[in-house]
């Protein structure tokens, strides 16, 4: 998803300039067998999609971010900085002329009050919950009665206002977001589901002589649901077997008593990923606060059975593609894995509504459904087509 929009508005030649912050004009293919994957991820920004297209990095920038991120823990002044900062290299070369914005929550505040014209249509990809919104619900989910917001949440908070005043219409990737934004923005939402550009499988199959294996992928921490997981897994013990691949967010002894019984594995590639759905037999994402998560997408794609929560901001409905059940619903997420593990039919059914919809969600339908958007949007404000 990383450019997705970039390659969405240069396929159809409507792409002026791309501001982003590192990007390499060609693949760094030397680094696959020798680094490490923080640097074949820094050094893997590049998509053979956009050759030739009007592209501004700000390398310096980028590597600074890139380098306080990783020694600063205060992650909200970071946020709050250093997008104040980018923002302020895009109004350094934002050409003058443009008739659209399309940017980004956290960075378009000052783009929007100091780039284009009064006519420019500004569009914001809201593509997370609003921060308040999102420290409650994680305060909540780590059983915390208070929610602590600090000096720089709070700033980050004023921006967002700004940047929804601003905005002519906010792009939101899943009913979670659009619903958890003021009810007196929400007006400006519009809906526009991610999409996933891999090769089409069907990994899902079930061997009853052993435990369902359950898969969980991305970050081991409270917002990703790891006190329900936990919980879930031992009501589920003998029945079911739970792997997580994905950084740790928590403190170790924190995490064994969370979390045992699952077993915790590092971060992979996202090239092992179809690896990894193949040699399980369900996605099960309990996730407490989430945009829209990519990886119910690869699922979909590669035909693996969904288990997952409202708060992950899923795509589908309950029923229509896998389980959408509430993120706290510990009863719910049990016998929905239990049905799966113990009934054939079951699991059959699951994995029919995994690929039932799966063309609605790839990424040439999501590269469609955004510009379809923005053109109907830049239309109506405009009177242009």
């Amino acid at each position: 998803m990383h450019y997705a929009v970039a390659i969405a508005f240069w396929e159809r030649q409507r792409l002026e300039r791309y501001f982003t912050d590192i990007y390499l004009p060609f693949e760094c293919k030397f680094l696959a067998g020798v680094a490490g994957e923080t640097v074949r991820r820094l050094f893997g920004r590049n998509d053979r999609r956009l050759q030739g297209a009007p592209i501004s990095s700000f390398w310096a920038f980028g590597l600074s971010y890139w380098w306080q991120l990783r020694k600063d823990s205060d992650r909200s002044r970071v946020y709050y900085e250093y997008g104040r900062r980018f923002q302020e290299e895009v109004t350094r070369h934002f050409p003058p002329e443009t008739e659209c914005v399309y940017s980004m929550n956290q960075c378009s505040d000052l783009t929007f009050r100091q780039c284009g014209s009064d006519g420019t249509v500004k569009v914001l990809e809201q593509c997370i919950v609003p921060l308040g919104v999102e420290r409650r619900m994680v305060a909540a989910a780590e059983g915390r009665a208070d929610c602590v917001v600090s000096e720089w949440d709070q700033r980050l908070m004023e921006r967002e206002e700004r940047e929804w005043k601003s905005a002519d219409v906010i792009v939101c990737p899943s009913r979670f977001v659009e619903q958890s934004l003021p009810e007196e923005v929400r007006q400006k939402a519009v809906v526009v589901p991610y999409g996933y550009g891999g090769e089409e499988t069907n990994v899902g199959s079930r061997n009853p002589g052993r435990p369902l294996r359950v898969l969980l992928l991305g970050a081991v921490g409270y917002r990703k649901g790891a006190r329900v997981a936990g919980e879930v897994a031992r009501r589920l013990r003998g029945r079911a077997e739970f792997h997580w691949y994905g950084p740790m967010t928590m403190e170790w002894g924190e995490c064994e008593k969370v979390l045992k019984p699952i077993t915790p594995h590092p971060p992979v590639s996202h090239g092992e990923i179809p690896d990894l759905m193949r040699r399980h037999d369900v996605l099960f994402l309990p996730s407490v606060c989430e945009g829209s998560a990519t990886v119910l997408y690869e699922a979909m794609n590669h035909g693996l059975p969904i288990v997952t929560s409202v708060g992950s901001g899923a795509p589908f409905a309950d029923g229509e593609c896998g389980r959408v059940l509430a993120s706290n619903d510990t009863a719910a997420f049990v016998d929905a894995l239990a049905r799966l593990a113990d009934d054939r039919a079951e699991y059959g059914r699951a994995v029919d509504m995994a690929v039932s919809r799966r063309r609605e969600f790839t990424a040439s339908a999501y590269r469609a459904r955004l510009c379809g958007t923005v053109k109907r949007v830049f239309s109506e404000r405009s009177g242009r087509k």
